[in-house]
């Protein structure tokens, strides 16, 4: 029973990735006084939004360029002699 409910969270924390890209499209392109006109890209809280999203998406692809191997540089097997 733990097992399935270890497992069942971790799937459910996966959610939030689709959730944050739903959200981001509902943001900029949902008129804020809900009338059928045009949307205002330009807006200051739609900027804030946009500028969160790229933000998001630059840490995001840092994080895949760096997988594995970390921030800081890989010491050599020399530099652990003179230790």
């Amino acid at each position: 029973m733990r097992q399935a409910l270890k497992y069942g969270g971790s799937n459910a924390a996966l959610l939030v990735f689709p959730a944050f890209v739903l959200m981001f499209i509902h943001s900029v392109f949902t008129d804020p006084l809900l009338s059928n006109g045009k949307v205002d890209l330009l807006d200051g809280g739609r900027i804030f939004v946009e500028i969160c999203c790229a933000i998001s998406l630059a840490t995001w692809a840092v994080r895949i360029h760096l997988r594995g191997r970390g921030l800081r540089p890989q010491r050599r097997n020399a530099d652990r002699s003179l230790i």
